[in-house]
């Protein structure tokens, strides 16, 4: 079997209201393999780690940067924030307004300039699984593709042309085939 750590990174879930969220996800990536590493049941040198939406691309920048991470699932996550912020509905933006304690939707935007993976999907050194479908509206699917390119021979690309924002319609067609995948890779 395999022993699954689920957190709240900073600025998501119950750290929603605590911290705001941070580009530099390797951080809390670190202190969480920094606790699997205390653990006697957990084969720490096998960590995988997988990340949706936002959390897609949190997941990509820390498999750059933190080297005990051994394979990684990026499902629908952004290239650039920035890029997606203006055409996001109203609703979103506040979202994200909120969750980056910014001032206003320009501050957020320059905030959201740092969450880019330019120079950092080339880093992942591990096995990268990059999930997107063609029907996202919030990310377009031109973004996962563009991930997976500049991953190089270390992504695997799943294209779902029927899939919306984190293929959520359509799971039977990925999520058993991802822990089937995170287990050959692991």
């Amino acid at each position: 079997g395999m022993a699954v750590l689920a957190i709240d990174g900073p600025g998501q879930g119950e750290m929603e209201f605590e911290h705001a969220l941070r580009h530099d996800y390797e951080v809390p990536i670190k202190s969480a393999i920094d606790y699997l590493e205390s653990r006697p049941d957990v084969d720490s040198t096998r960590v995988g780690i997988m990340g949706v939406s936002f959390g897609g691309q949190f997941a990509v920048r820390a498999a750059a940067f933190e080297h005990r991470v051994k394979a990684t699932i990026e499902n629908c996550g952004p290239y650039n924030q920035a890029d997606n912020f203006k055409g996001r509905p109203q609703i979103s933006r506040e979202t994200l307004v909120h969750r980056l304690k910014a001032t206003s939707d320009e501050d957020a935007l320059n905030k959201l300039k740092q969450f880019n993976l330019q120079g950092v999907a080339e880093k992942v050194g591990c096995p990268l699984l990059v999930i997107h479908g063609r029907r996202d509206r919030l990310v377009p699917s031109e973004q996962g593709e563009r991930i997976a390119a500049e991953a190089g021979n270390s992504a695997e690309l799943w294209m779902f042309e029927d899939g919306n924002h984190v293929c959520n319609n359509i799971p039977y067609k990925h999520r058993p085939q991802q822990a089937d995948w995170m287990r050959r890779k692991l």
